[in-house]
């Protein structure tokens, strides 16, 4: 039992080392916000609107899942 319990605070606390660099996370997620606002045109009507609040969505969402919060 005690090197099951070892194993995950090892695991744990590797976890921690291999944080991501919030700085590399948040370029990548702009990277792909300006790609994805690209792709919605330079359109004022509803769909570019839509477009533009997805690729908002999504860009929190990436800084969100690469763990550097909002």
């Amino acid at each position: 039992m005690k090197s099951i319990l070892m194993g995950v605070l090892a695991g744990l606390s590797f976890g921690c080392l291999a944080a991501p660099n919030c700085n590399d996370v948040k370029t990548n997620c702009i990277d792909n916000y300006n790609r994805d606002i690209g792709a919605c045109g330079n359109y004022a009507d509803r769909r570019a609107e839509l477009c533009k609040a997805d690729a908002q969505n999504r860009y929190l969402s990436c800084v969100q899942a690469g763990g550097c919060g909002g």
